[in-house]
């Protein structure tokens, strides 16, 4: 069974129901089903994300950041910082539990600079054979216009797209 196909059409998740992200997600995460660990997310928004990673993994407790919300339940801790700024990465990781963390989903503000930053932060703390995925790395290649009050100008081989 897909859990990720499941959970997210149940809470109409965009990275199902928009992205159709599932359909590899699946073939990465399914061992970790029954896992006991924890997982980060960057970028909370409406929290049905949130909601699915709870149901898919019930045995992990799962640490966010996002920019605009804080918010704390039974097996969840999301933090207000900003992943643009390397003082609230620092601050995050000082704050969450780093045991047995065998996945980071990066769909935060989708800036190829902040990702690159978030990556370089975060990714050492992943167990061995643990996932990280950054999600809408398509505005590395944005040359113009702008994301959530960010200005885009990357392209193809610019030194700070993903």
């Amino acid at each position: 069974m897909n859990k990720i196909e499941v959970y997210g059409k149940k809470y109409n998740c965009d990275k199902v129901t928009h992205h159709e992200y599932h359909t590899l997600y699946d073939l990465f995460l399914r061992k970790y089903y029954d896992f006991s660990g924890n997982i980060i997310e960057i970028g909370i928004e409406s929290g049905k994300s949130l909601k699915m990673w709870l149901d898919v993994f019930p045995n992990s407790n799962i640490f966010g950041m996002d920019i605009n919300k804080k918010l704390e339940g039974d097996r969840y801790k999301i933090f207000k910082y900003d992943q643009s700024k390397s003082k609230y990465l620092k601050m995050f990781k000082k704050n969450i539990q780093k045991d047995n963390l065998f996945l980071i989903v990066d769909d935060g503000s989708h800036i190829p600079e902040h990702q690159l930053l978030t990556f370089n932060s975060l990714f050492p703390l992943l167990i061995d054979g643990g996932v990280y995925i950054i999600e809408d790395i398509e505005t590395s290649y944005w040359t113009k216009g702008g994301l959530y009050g960010y200005k885009t100008k990357y392209g193809y081989k610019h030194k700070n797209s993903i």
